[in-house]
């Protein structure tokens, strides 16, 4: 049976007109409402503008359908990066799909050697990837794919009476709401007690002291996303998921910002710190953002705050000295391999937060 089924699935490279498909394909695999996990818009509009409005280029999408309906997905869209201290194009694969009645047919062996195929074609030759938990042994131990380092989630919570209303037992809703009386509201005092040194405000563009502020701080960002106007546009302001994003200005000059999102994890409001990118010379530029998104974040309900970071780098004093000290969920992270560029590798050049990886 499973013989027939391969011999009439057909492969091709997913097309404009044909995003309903991917649309249709991922809605149906979702095994949870969105009053329990909301991540990201998985409508037609949110694809139409990761894979075909990305300013540094088109997505590579490989697709498999049977009988006319698409049934799997891959796909590696480009970013522009500063690797090195080069800028280059640098590929993030994303959509790992495959129907559940498909599965088991070796459908995304063929799916992902189309991708890197073409990705080498359009001149991308290395990228980052968070594998599925059953997809990773096979990059990781069959392909050869690079771990340089543990990838997890740093979070506070900000309110705990907002995780008691979620948890399901009265025993343990309880419990937590007794610990919140006894601590009191773990944000607060911080809240009350911080006087600011500079001007943070919320913005709804980012203009071209954007990019005044990304060549004068990346000396201190070896490998990373390039985080200009054109890119930030299109990450925050384009995109039909809706982000927060707040500046941090001196002198009337910017010197860093902190974007945000809400999205729901087991039915917890939680409050994501996307991106925080600031120039170092201005001391506690970094801090002030994180306790500022901090602050909107527990006023918009959210009962946990959460960042992406690994071990020693670039980030983590910040997260720690900012009040993200626990740590939850490891983020899969693996880096193609074989590339020859200076550093790539090296783990201590990389900055990299949850807005790298295109899933939020």
């Amino acid at each position: 049976m499973k013989d027939d089924i391969k011999k009439e699935i057909t492969y091709k490279y997913l097309k404009e007109d044909e995003l309903n498909g991917i649309s249709r394909l991922i809605k149906s695999m979702k095994k949870q409402s969105d009053d329990i996990l909301y991540i990201r818009n998985n409508s037609i509009e949110y694809y139409q503008w990761m894979y075909f409005n990305n300013p540094a280029g088109d997505a590579v999408i490989a697709s498999a359908w049977h009988k006319g309906v698409l049934i799997a997905t891959f796909a590696l869209a480009p970013k522009k990066a500063l690797i090195n201290g080069t800028e280059m194009i640098f590929g993030k694969p994303m959509d790992m799909f495959t129907d559940p009645d498909y599965q088991g047919l070796s459908i995304m062996s063929v799916l992902t050697k189309m991708v890197f195929e073409e990705a080498y074609k359009k001149g991308i030759d290395a990228w980052f990837i968070n594998p599925s938990g059953n997809s990773y042994p096979i990059f990781k131990n069959k392909w050869g794919y690079k771990e340089l380092f543990e990838m997890f989630f740093r979070y506070r919570i900000l309110n705990l009476k907002i995780l008691a209303s979620t948890i399901k037992t009265e025993k343990s809703k309880k419990a937590a709401l007794k610990a919140a009386a006894f601590f009191g509201n773990p944000f607060v005092s911080l809240k009350r007690n911080k006087n600011y040194k500079y001007d943070i405000q919320k913005t709804e563009y980012f203009d071209q002291r954007f990019d005044e502020l990304w060549e004068r701080a990346k000396k201190d960002y070896k490998n990373a996303i390039v985080r200009d106007s054109t890119y930030l546009n299109w990450r925050y302001n384009e995109n039909p998921d809706k982000y927060d994003p707040y500046i941090l200005l001196s002198g009337g000059k910017i010197y860093g910002y902190v974007v945000t999102k809400n999205t729901l994890r087991r039915g917890v409001k939680t409050g994501e710190i996307m991106d925080i990118f600031y120039d170092r010379d201005l001391p506690d530029a970094g801090h002030e953002l994180l306790l500022y998104a901090q602050e909107r974040l527990y006023e918009q309900g959210c009962g946990v705050c959460q960042a992406w970071d690994f071990e020693d780098s670039l980030l983590s004093k910040l997260y720690l000295k900012a009040g993200l000290k626990k740590k939850r969920a490891i983020v899969k992270t693996l880096f193609s391999p074989d590339c020859e560029i200076p550093n790539f590798y090296n783990k201590e050049h990389w900055l990299m937060t949850e807005s790298d990886g295109n899933d939020v």
